[in-house]
C-alpha cells in the first residue's frame, strides 16, 4: 500500500496486510512520541484512540510489533519502540 504524506508530499510504501486501525495506532504511537518525547502508555492509546477498554490498544500493539513496525523492550514502562515511520499525515 502506498501512502501520501499530504503536508510534504513524501510517499512510503506499507505492507498490504496493515489494517486501517494499525495504522491509525502506528501514526497515534509516533505523533504522541514525537509531541511529548516518551513512549505512550496503553491507557494514553486507548483515549487517544476512543477505545473503551486498554486491551483494544494492547491488542493493536502486539500486532504491529508481530509485523515488525514496532518494538518492545520488556519489563520496563512505556517500552514501545517504533522501527518503521509514516508519513506526517495520511491522506
Amino acid at each position: 500500500m502506498l501512502i501520501k504524506c499530504k503536508l510534504c508530499n513524501k510517499e512510503v510504501e506499507l505492507d498490504e496486510n496493515l489494517t486501517k486501525p494499525q495504522l491509525k495506532a502506528l501514526k497515534f504511537i509516533q505523533n504522541y512520541q514525537n509531541e511529548h518525547k516518551k513512549a505512550p502508555s496503553y491507557r494514553d492509546i486507548q483515549v487517544g484512540l476512543n477505545y473503551k477498554t486498554p486491551s483494544q490498544p494492547y491488542v493493536l500493539v502486539d500486532s504491529l510489533v508481530a509485523k515488525q513496525y514496532l518494538s518492545k523492550s520488556f519489563y520496563k514502562k512505556r517500552s514501545i519502540i517504533i522501527l518503521k515511520q509514516v508519513p506526517c499525515e495520511i491522506s
